[in-house]
């Protein structure tokens, strides 16, 4: 019981993190009239802040986070919506 409680507490803390992070993002970067995207999916079990901060400075821009898995408690694999404008 205590495993089903720690997953469901753990999936709730990471939808109040993403939409923490979604709506402050929509908050800054709202965007020009015209403008175009481009996305990129990413999914997996690890991605390191290096890969993400060498992601930013390609002009990716990360749109939502979404856990995949979960299992025995823990955070096993999940997904992110990357964008940025077309050139």
């Amino acid at each position: 019981m205590n495993k089903y409680f720690s997953a469901v507490g753990l999936l709730l803390l990471a939808l109040v993190l993403i939409f923490a992070v979604t709506e402050r993002s929509r908050a800054q970067t709202a965007p020009a009239p015209g403008v175009r995207w481009e996305y990129k999916l990413l999914t997996g079990s690890y991605l390191s802040e290096r890969e993400l901060n060498d992601l930013g400075k390609e002009g990716w821009e990360a749109v939502t986070a979404t856990p995949t898995e979960i299992a025995e408690g823990s955070l096993r694999r999940w997904s992110i919506i990357m964008k940025r404008p077309l050139k």
